[in-house]
Order: structure tokens, then sequence, then C-alpha cells
């Protein structure tokens, strides 16, 4: 069990630097929506409509390929956890 935390260690502070990657995105894509949202008048009246999907659009495949990142390193992280007590005896 002690020589897995400082792979326990890496693998939660690279998750927690993905994370927050991926939270930023999620920002960013949140912020183009509420803009949209707000001036929703201005927007149907000029027919932007096209300009902010394919802006929100671009943003949530940034947010995608983060997540891509993230959800594997994740899943490694979840499962390391119960690998040392697979090989404990007494269970």
């Amino acid at each position: 069990m002690v020589a897995m935390m400082p792979v326990s260690y890496l693998t939660a502070s690279t998750l927690s630097r993905f994370y927050k990657s991926v939270m930023a995105l999620r920002d960013a894509r949140v912020a183009k929506i509420n803009e949209f949202l707000a001036a929703i008048s201005l927007v149907k009246s000029n027919a932007w409509e096209e300009v902010f999907v394919s802006s929100i659009r671009e943003q949530r495949k940034l947010e995608l390929v983060s997540l891509l990142k993230y959800e594997p390193l994740h899943n490694i992280s979840s499962t390391h956890l119960f690998i040392p007590a697979a090989f404990h005896s007494d269970l």
C-alpha cells in the first residue's frame, strides 16, 4: 500500500490539472452561451445565429478533447485504489 502512495499522488495531481483545464473550457463555453442568450434579439434580427452556434460548437469541441484526456486518467486513478486490496492475502 505504501508503494502505491507516490503513484496515487502523481495521478491525483495530474488529474487535478486536467480537471482545472476542463472546467476552464466549460466556463468559456457557458460564457459564450450566456452571451448568446443575453443578445438573442440582436442575434436574431441580424441573422447571426450560425456565427454564434459555430463558435459555441468550436468551444465544445475543445472541451471534449480535454475531457478525452481527463477520463482515461480518472478511470486509472479510480481503479488503482483497488489493486492493493486484490493482492491482500486476508481478503
